[in-house]
């Protein structure tokens, strides 16, 4: 194990004797801090929860603490794999634990976990607590049951405290902890210990070829046309953001995200579809200088065929009819398969036989450089650092088995079966994420008892009924229909459907949008709008966060009577029964006299229509639906009317 370096020593000890937030610049080391306490907890004498990590974070620090010094205790992880038996002994077996967020969630509201034994919490990844945040949740449950415990929070992301109103003002509330620890790089501690091991640097610069220069500068043409449409549209976004200097930087996403935040709800579509057009046209000038030919001209073959699937004119990306964007495809093609004299702006056409890849020439300056390391130092190792895991591979390749074989083995994967690859498109359906309410709702005792329920997302009283939207899945379950279908499952079964809606604190809701075409948006609220012509009972709430649907849920069920979970798992069952009959056919069998929710299924299933049942008589409808029933139903279909 490498020893520490002195600020990392000052980290540890401050954070240990007072709980608190440390947040070190990127590439300090705070995973070494992370692991120190990590590993000062592995007894079976403490429970130490560990939350917020990812499945690689989780890996690397099981492997730091399997490698490194003895600990008394490895960790345990708990997956979605473990079963409520084995993770409640896990958690009495104490020591380090690693859990996901939902599962922890659900232990401490049902007292699988005990959160009064735990002895802390380590919070990685602290700057993603924000106070709508599941991890939040987990601090506020976990601080109402134990006072004592401890919690101590890590970051090396401190550029993201910055954006926003009040960021880290909030993040210190939702983490409850009141000291923060910085650790800049202009530290003097920071400075002392890394000045003691400074390095030798040689810069060298490769030049690109000519294709790959044309292509930069076509790339580079079309994203500043894309940053005048979006200046000239939005005159809130400040103008000296909408540069190319600033739009090739990595936080440019970002920026420009946090200046458009208050009123994202209100941009069209095309407005959107220029913000999406500016991180692609980035994502190939990455692509371009970090991989090759090959992947370069399919992921833009990718982007012009999906550019001509897209069926409306607002999800098409305009640049691709600009000039700049036929030299870009030309030259692109020109990398891989040689001169093209004859304009590409129909790419699908093109015949994909007898190509001759251009390598990286970043490859062969690598390749020199190694040859000057092998004959300096014979028996040293040396260690090349890359960006992505992409970028690892094709080295890997290249350096093994030479810039051909890669070149040819990628043409193979992706055009080597006459571009069916291509052809495929996947689409994500994806409704509204719920968890969070759920989880509020749970604690603060709304709910006695949890069900799955068929009709709606909530079940207050008997008689009230909720389905719950964000703005995203409102627009896109009025479009699609599956609103529509929603209420009319709640009208049917409950006497006061309710839709909630819930918007963003971050954001301003608008059902008009700031263009004036007539996009999902507007032609949303126009649907919204007729759904509540249609069902006249359907009451629609409106709140900005978790917390204000659960005080709104209280409110309403204020001195009501709570719902019965025998009759909602009947309504289950006849939800399922139901999906073979037309809704319009059992509506108009019920307003019979005679038939009930308990025998109209009977009914529907004996008979092929209705005028068969007008054909049975008083035995055959007694024999099937008792005689009150039957009688009731063979008199209101042979009552004669008087004229």
């Amino acid at each position: 194990m490498c020893s520490e370096l002195e600020y990392e020593n000052q980290a540890f000890v401050e954070q240990l004797s007072n709980d608190g937030l440390t947040i070190m610049a990127r590439g300090l080391g705070v995973e070494k801090v992370f692991l120190r306490f990590m590993r000062l907890y592995c007894d079976p004498q403490n429970l130490v929860l560990v939350v917020n990590t990812t499945n690689a974070e989780e890996g690397y620090f099981l492997e730091e603490l399997h490698s490194g010094e003895q600990v008394q205790q490895l960790p345990t992880l708990i997956t979605n794999e473990v079963n409520v038996k084995q993770r409640e002994q896990l958690y009495l077996h104490g020591g380090v634990v690693f859990v996901s967020k939902r599962i922890l969630v659900v232990d401490i509201l049902s007292k699988r976990c005990p959160v009064d034994k735990v002895s802390g919490l380590l919070v990685y990844n602290a700057h993603r607590v924000v106070e709508s945040s599941t991890v939040a949740f987990i601090l506020r449950l976990y601080r109402q049951a134990n006072k004592e415990g401890f919690i101590k929070a890590f970051t090396d992301t401190p550029e993201l405290f910055s954006n926003g109103f009040c960021k880290f003002e909030h993040v210190m509330k939702s983490l409850y902890l009141k000291n923060a620890y910085l650790w800049p790089r202009f530290h003097a501690t920071v400075g002392t210990s890394l000045s003691k091991h400074t390095a030798d640097v040689v810069e060298l610069r490769q030049q690109m070829t000519p294709n790959m220069t044309a292509i930069q500068i076509a790339v580079m043409d079309i994203m500043n046309v894309c940053l005048n449409e979006l200046k000239s549209s939005v005159p809130s976004i400040d103008a000296d953001v909408l540069t190319l200097d600033i739009a090739l930087h990595k936080s440019f996403d970002h920026i420009i995200r946090m200046q458009l935040e208050p009123v994202w709800n209100q941009l069209s579509s095309k407005l959107r579809q220029l913000l999406v057009d500016l991180r692609k046209l980035k994502s190939l000038l990455y692509c371009l200088i970090q991989h090759d030919a090959v992947t370069f001209y399919y992921n833009l073959q990718t982007l012009s065929i999906s550019n001509c699937n897209y069926q409306s004119p607002s999800s098409q990306s305009a640049w691709m009819f600009l000039d700049a964007a036929n030299t870009l495809l030309v030259k692109a093609y020109e990398r891989v398969y040689g001169k093209k004299t004859e304009s590409l702006r129909n790419i699908k056409d093109v015949h994909l036989e007898g190509a001759t890849p251009e390598e990286n020439p970043k490859w062969h300056l690598l390749s020199v450089v190694l040859n000057e390391i092998n004959t300096a130092n014979k028996c040293g190792n040396t260690l090349i650092v890359v960006n992505d895991q992409k970028t690892c591979y094709q080295l890997k390749e290249y350096l093994c088995k030479g810039g051909s074989f890669l070149l040819q083995k990628q043409y193979e994967r992706f055009f080597g079966s006459n571009n069916a690859s291509l052809a495929k498109r996947r689409k994500l359906d994806s409704g509204g994420s719920k968890p969070t309410l759920k989880s509020e709702t749970k604690a603060t005792e709304c709910f006695q008892e949890e069900n799955e329920i068929s009709v709606g997302d909530y079940i207050l009283t008997p008689d009230v009924c909720i389905e719950r939207k964000s703005v995203s899945d409102l627009f896109g379950s009025l479009n699609s229909g599956r609103l529509y279908n929603q209420v009319t499952a709640m009208n049917r079964h409950y006497k006061r459907p309710m839709l909630l809606i819930e918007l963003s604190q971050e954001k301003t809701f608008s059902l008009q949008g700031i263009s004036a075409n007539r996009d999902s948006s507007q032609i949303g609220s126009e649907k919204l709008v007729l759904l509540t012509l249609h069902f006249p009972c359907l009451r629609i709430l409106w709140c900005h966060s978790s917390q204000a649907a659960t005080d709104l849920f209280k409110e309403i069920k204020l001195e009501q009577l709570e719902p019965n979970s025998e009759s909602i798992m009947d309504l289950r069952e006849s939800c399922e029964v139901d999906s073979s009959f037309l809704a319009s056919a059992k509506d108009f069998i019920l307003k019979v006299p005679g038939v009930n929710t308990r025998n109209y299924r009977l009914l529907m299933e004996k008979c092929k229509d209705f005028q068969e049942v007008i054909t049975y008589d008083t035995h055959d409808l007694i024999q099937n639906l008792r005689v009150v029933n039957g009688t009731l139903i063979w008199n209101f279909l042979h009552y004669e009317l008087l004229v």
